[in-house]
């Protein structure tokens, strides 16, 4: 006679330990990467461990939603399919098989739903998303990133020891706390003034909306800010875009700033080709930049707007294009020219 397999059991003090565990070597990692820039082998490790601390986290609070160690346990592990087992009693129960490995994030993702425990999961998903990227890159080329991503952690670590555990995060990370908050009040003010000195420069007002997500092409780091030699020259963006250059806090790596700003605004105004839809961002027949936003009708680097609406002849809609023929569309500017 078959008997029910003896039940896994959980031991929800040492998921906690082992998750501060991780989160305290992240931030080691995280501390000796930002200060000492030639231990550029820590980054990804860093990353690897407050990524798997979370989760951790993440399934401590999910075992102690409910009484007991066996409770938790089937909870936290993976199953497969359930078989028909024979109770002490002679009862056939269904019972999935424990499995050796815990649940990844997707499952959480179902255990927080039905626990109703909210969790900003954008953030843990665009996490998980860069920690795979860095898995198959150099850590080299992208320490800035890194910098952006720990920010990110910091609140998503706070809110959920406070709201979720109840406890006060000084108390439950010890010094790790405190350095966390050092690192990240010195990202915030480094990022705060990179911003404002941005607004100083001659960046076309309506490109200005792209500023807050450009990057380091080098490093992906968003501590990028004007070039102390372009300051000091007095150039201004807009009308000097092929001189004025940025200089990057993290990898001190310099290009000009227009091409990211311009690839910016095509990510503010993305579309789906394979949708049929026509492109958002056009290029200014004025400016030459692709800045033209179809939809507003202007360039947002040189705010050129149509002029000529449609077409003197058939009345149909001029495209910017077909500026060039002063009030005439295509076909009837290529008549026009052929009669000539």
């Amino acid at each position: 006679m078959a008997h029910a397999n003896k039940q896994h059991t959980l031991d929800r003090d040492k998921l906690l330990e082992n998750s501060l565990s991780s989160i305290r070597l992240g931030i080691a990692d995280y501390k000796l990467a930002f200060e000492e820039k030639q231990h550029q082998d820590r980054v990804l490790s860093s990353l690897r461990n407050l990524f798997s601390g979370i989760l951790l986290l993440f399934k401590y609070k999910i075992s102690i939603a409910v009484d007991s160690p066996e409770d938790a346990a089937e909870l936290i592990y993976k199953t497969s399919k359930a078989q028909p087992l024979i109770d002490e009693n002679g009862k056939v129960i269904w019972r999935p098989k424990l499995l050796d490995t815990t649940i990844e994030i997707e499952d959480i993702k179902i255990r927080f739903n039905m626990l109703k425990i909210d969790v900003n999961f954008d953030v843990i998903d665009q996490i998980r998303k860069h920690r795979n990227e860095l898995e198959h890159l150099h850590p080299q080329s992208n320490l800035g990133k890194l910098t952006t991503l720990i920010s990110d952690i910091f609140p998503i670590l706070r809110d959920f020891i406070n709201k979720q555990l109840n406890k006060n995060p000084a108390q439950l990370l010890g010094e790790t706390w405190n350095v966390m908050l050092e690192l990240n009040s010195f990202y915030i003010d480094t990022r705060n003034n990179c911003l404002n000195n941005w607004k100083e420069v001659g960046i076309p007002d309506l490109m200005l909306i792209c500023v807050p997500n450009i990057c380091c092409e080098a490093c992906a780091s968003d501590l990028i800010t004007p070039h102390p030699q372009s300051v000091k020259k007095s150039l201004l963006v807009k009308y000097e875009p092929n001189k004025y250059q940025y200089t990057c806090l993290e990898c001190k790596h310099n290009g000009l700033i227009a091409p990211l700003l311009i690839e910016q605004l095509g990510n503010e105004f993305w579309h789906n080709p394979f949708d049929g839809d026509p492109p958002r961002v056009l290029t200014c027949i004025d400016c030459d930049n692709d800045s033209f936003i179809s939809e507003e009708d202007k360039c947002y680097w040189c705010e050129y707007e149509r002029r000529y609406k449609e077409c003197l002849v058939c009345y149909s809609y001029l495209s910017v294009e077909e500026q060039e023929f002063r009030g005439l569309c295509s076909y009837h500017a290529h008549s026009a020219f052929k009669d000539d």
